[in-house]
């Protein structure tokens, strides 16, 4: 394998990693910026929405369905799927903002 990889630096087809050009993505593309703000915006949306509903099955939790036990019973069988959608979907957002280059001052 060596002697393949010095037969091809030597005709030149071989590109070392100082010839390698810096790549980085571009996000100016037209709508670029509308495009990253409306999955900014559906993200958001998603998270806060996800945050009321495990609050609320929370409170139905605690506060004993507010007298209606069926009620209980569904909060204490979803909250921990509640709970797990908001993790995937928080960590889903976390990504998507590092890709887009969130600049977090550090």
């Amino acid at each position: 394998m060596d002697k393949l990889v010095h037969a091809l630096e030597r005709q030149g087809i071989v590109v070392t990693a100082d010839e390698m050009p810096d790549i980085s993505p571009d996000f100016g593309f037209p709508g670029g910026t509308l495009l990253n703000q409306i999955a900014s915006w559906i993200l958001g949306g998603g998270l806060v929405l996800a945050f009321i509903a495990l609050i609320v099955l929370v409170l139905l939790i605690v506060f004993k369905g507010f007298g209606n036990q069926g009620a209980q019973q569904k909060a204490s069988g979803l909250a921990v799927p509640v709970f797990l959608g908001l993790v995937v979907l928080g960590s889903i957002t976390a990504v998507y903002h590092f890709i887009i280059g969130l600049d977090l001052g550090l």
